[in-house]
């Protein structure tokens, strides 16, 4: 798989030499080909081209509408997304990418420990998971559920948040795991579990 992130330049969190340091190691250990980019602007179509899944751990930002339709094109094609945590906090002014992710980012609560439950035990990426307590940050999201299948949910004031999904858009696929913003976080085997297996489920690695 060849799997190309896009991170943030310079920012004081969701850093990219977070993501870099603790989660490139795990997807390079399982045999991926992974390269790094902190400029927004190679979401475009040439970098997209070169990429089997183009995972994105990213915050604000502005999509040009060459660079929708390229994403868009990308996705529909066969091509494969992956938003981690931050994405959903991410080109917020274009649809086109909002239509793709199915989550936007509203508020958060305080870090703390949530409880997450595993909704779909029997999917590939979930498979073998059981549910865990992580110290995160717990977005809190507008989604659009009626166009994904649901993996991973958190329950926080008496309603059940999703986390995790998939879905798929033309021939591709695109998979969003809401966790991930502290080093705990990305540290802990069972939210590399699901970025990893997230990945490799985009990739068609799993069925």
């Amino acid at each position: 798989m060849r799997l190309q992130i896009i991170a943030n330049p310079d920012m004081p969190y969701h850093k990219s030499e977070d993501y870099e340091g603790i989660m490139i190691p795990v997807l390079r250990a399982a045999g991926h080909n992974v390269s790094l980019s902190t400029d927004h602007a190679d979401l475009n179509a040439k970098v997209l081209s070169q990429a089997d899944v183009v995972l994105l751990y990213t915050t604000g930002g502005h999509l040009e509408p060459a660079q929708e339709q390229a994403l868009l094109d990308f996705v529909r094609q066969g091509g494969r997304l992956v938003g981690i945590h931050c994405a959903a906090d991410s080109f917020k002014d274009s649809q086109v990418y909002m239509d793709l992710l199915c989550g936007r980012f509203v508020h958060h609560p305080a870090h703390q420990t949530f409880h997450i439950e595993i909704r779909d035990r029997a999917h590939p990426i979930t498979v073998g998971l059981e549910d865990f307590d992580v110290y995160d940050e717990l977005y809190l999201m507008d989604t659009q559920p009626e166009r994904y299948h649901l993996l991973v949910s958190c329950p926080w004031e008496g309603a059940d948040r999703d986390v995790a999904w998939v879905r798929e858009e033309g021939q591709g696929r695109v998979y969003y795991c809401s966790l991930g913003h502290t080093p705990e976080a990305l540290a802990h085997p069972s939210v590399q579990h699901l970025h990893l297996r997230g990945c490799e489920w985009a990739a068609g690695l799993l069925p």
